[in-house]
């Protein structure tokens, strides 16, 4: 495994979304498969708006509960 810090995992991420636009929950597993990096220690690597676009995902692919939101 080569040495993976939170801009390097961060900015191959992003290289990923752009070419295959597949969603942020692949984007990260296919990221962590190039580097090298067990997804059950990814969480120190990904930055917070990343986090936050990877929950909205599962909660929209109902694979995590809805979260309270406010009617707009």
């Amino acid at each position: 495994m080569a040495f993976v810090n939170k801009e390097k995992f961060n900015e191959h991420l992003k290289e990923v979304l752009n070419k295959n636009n597949d969603g942020y929950i692949t984007a990260v597993l296919q990221t962590c498969e190039d580097l090298g990096v067990d997804p059950s220690t990814v969480n120190k690597y990904i930055s917070r708006p990343i986090k936050e676009k990877i929950r909205i995902e599962g909660e929209k692919n109902n694979m995590l509960p809805r979260s309270a939101s406010l009617p707009i």
